[in-house]
């Protein structure tokens, strides 16, 4: 049997469709708390992986430029940082193709979280994730803006 991996490390894939069905089910059971539902499941998936990244030696600003490729190969989109500015304590990231900003009507909560969760990990800061611009709100992309 062979496995999805990035490196070493083994990945699980879900189809597109999956995702979309599993978000609306989620919407509808939970309402209004899904968005902060999403949000915290992205978070702690973001600090896991930035764990995992150190785990194999890619700390700091290394890990956080890893992360571009990463949510490519893995399908969530294609992300560029498009902002780095460590005095002022902003990171501005577009997210193209976004297979959450696609698959929902509210916003890219997951991918959001997961920001935070990964940033926060790999800076050890507390940060703010604010989503700037979302597809599933009619823009031609996602924008997150990092506060540090």
């Amino acid at each position: 049997m062979s496995h999805s991996t990035l490196g070493r490390v083994r990945y699980v894939m879900l189809d597109d469709y999956s995702i979309r069905f599993t978000l609306a089910a989620m919407r509808k059971t939970f309402g209004a708390w899904s968005a902060s539902l999403r949000f915290y499941l992205g978070s702690f998936l973001g600090a896991g992986l930035a764990e995992r990244l150190e785990l194999n030696g890619l700390r700091g600003i290394s890990a956080l430029m890893r992360l571009e490729e990463i949510y490519e190969e893995m399908g969530w989109g294609k992300m560029k940082v498009v902002r780095f500015d460590p005095m002022k304590g902003i990171i501005v990231l577009v997210l193209k193709d976004s297979l959450e900003g696609m698959a929902t009507n509210d916003g890219c909560h997951i991918t959001r979280g997961h920001l935070a969760g990964f940033v926060s990990y790999v800076l050890n800061a507390r940060v703010s994730v604010e989503e700037i611009a979302c597809v599933s709100r009619g823009d031609d992309r996602c924008e997150f803006v990092i506060r540090i």
